[in-house]
């Protein structure tokens, strides 16, 4: 069987934060000690990356971010990414 046109899908959870209130919040932000760990994630990825995606969560696209600008690749946000409400197909808002 050949890998000829196989692709790797690699799926990363935000890095550290402290949640001030709902776990969904959209505005919740990486702690010194996330942002440390998105730039560990940046230096220690090996291999070759096309594209990066990230839900619209702050949280997310702070974890990829250090990674992308290392690779000068565009983070493509995707709402589909998002963390939905329990027994609702709803993004969180």
């Amino acid at each position: 069987m050949s890998n000829v046109g196989a692709s790797k899908i690699f799926l990363v959870r935000h890095a550290s934060v402290q949640y001030l209130g709902k776990k969904s919040d959209l505005h919740v932000h990486l702690t010194t000690e996330g942002q440390s760990e998105a730039v560990k994630l940046s230096r220690n990825w090996i291999g070759k990356i096309d594209r990066i995606y990230s839900s619209p969560l702050e949280r997310a696209v702070e974890t990829v971010t250090p990674l992308a600008l290392d690779r000068g690749i565009h983070i493509e946000i995707d709402a589909d990414l998002a963390e939905k409400k329990k027994n609702c197909d709803a993004s969180v808002e």
